[in-house]
């Protein structure tokens, strides 16, 4: 039996340059071509940042208010000044088309004894189970939404109108915010 070594060097380099191709072919698609995605608010409207100031601003909430689903306003406070550990709580205002984050930072309920029930009401909670951790409930800590301002709200505070995806274009999720609770606030992205 006669082997064609030349048939055989032929196949086999036309099967290394489908592999070298079709490697390239991956690492451009990783490498070169951009993702696209989604994206809700005015996108890049203040171009590039650097240093180390913050580029959202927090605005607390002054009273005790309900947003319901379909709400498209909320009244927030001013950001609050930069505290006596240097930390800011942002310089930019609120512009139309800026992403908006609605959060409940706060809302659990906990048990508020001296002793290792603190927390979630039992001696034996926690991952170490010696208690002194966790929530009796939860509430609506943690829920937010996304939504695009439609007016400016300047540092001092205001009326936030704003657009969602809820019921008239209003806001999706039901938080019920609390004034003693000030780490609830309002975050827009630039």
């Amino acid at each position: 039996m006669y082997i064609n070594s030349n048939n055989i060097l032929k196949k086999t380099t036309s099967l290394v340059l489908k592999q070298l191709v079709l490697t390239l072919f991956v690492l451009l698609n990783l490498f070169l071509v951009n993702p696209v995605f989604s994206q809700c608010g005015t996108p890049g409207q203040d171009g590039p940042t650097t240093g180390v100031a913050p580029v959202n601003s927090y605005f607390p909430i002054n009273t005790n208010i309900t947003l319901s689903p379909g709400d498209t306003f909320v009244v927030v406070g001013a950001v609050p000044a930069v505290d006596v550990y240097g930390n800011s709580f942002g310089a930019t205002l609120i512009s139309p088309g800026d992403l908006v984050l609605i959060i409940q930072m706060q809302d659990a309920s906990i048990n508020y004894t001296n002793t290792s029930s603190y927390g979630a009401g039992s001696s034996s909670s926690g991952p170490d189970a010696l208690g002194g951790t966790g929530y009796t409930a939860l509430g609506n800590s943690g829920l937010y939404e996304f939504v695009i301002a439609k007016n400016s709200v300047p540092l001092t505070g205001g009326t936030l109108i704003f657009e969602g995806k809820g019921t008239s274009g209003g806001s999706v999720i039901n938080i019920e915010m609390q004034m003693q609770l000030l780490l609830k606030v309002i975050e827009h992205f630039k």
